[in-house]
């Protein structure tokens, strides 16, 4: 578990990071509100990988949509 990730190689664009909060009200079905808190880094992606976590090796180079 947790052995492979994605890593993305870009130039960082301005705001450079936000951050903010969602909040889903809730409902008979949930009846628990739930809140996120979410952090953006503002980015061009240049290229994409995944790669093994244990080793770090880059396993295959992933397509980036320009």
């Amino acid at each position: 578990k947790g052995q492979f990730a994605v890593l993305f190689v870009g130039r960082l664009e301005p705001p450079y990071v936000s951050s903010g909060r969602a909040t889903q009200g809730a409902t008979f079905s949930s009846p628990v509100e739930r809140t996120a808190h979410v952090t953006v880094v503002h980015m061009r992606p240049r290229c994409a990988a995944l790669m093994n976590t244990l080793s770090g090796e880059v396993l295959r180079e992933l397509p980036v949509a320009d």
